[in-house]
């Protein structure tokens, strides 16, 4: 039972393609898109550039990927 799943499972890998049906070459088969806040990367990009301690220069970008939020 454990190698059928195996091989069901490497066999829909082969499969596997990226977000837009292609894959992205032949080392990268799938792929998901990026999806994050613009406008709030904008505004702490904004405010980065105006602090005045190099603490407050940092921005954080967080987003999603394959299926949780990536801090």
């Amino acid at each position: 039972m454990v190698l059928v799943h195996l091989v069901l499972t490497f066999c829909s890998l082969l499969y596997v393609t990226g977000q837009f049906e292609k894959p992205l070459n032949k080392y990268i088969r799938h792929y998901e898109g990026l999806s994050y806040d613009t406008e709030a990367l904008h505004n702490s990009h904004q405010r980065a550039k105006r602090a005045l301690s190099p603490q407050d220069r940092t921005v954080q970008l967080d987003f999603h990927a394959h299926g949780r939020l990536v801090y």
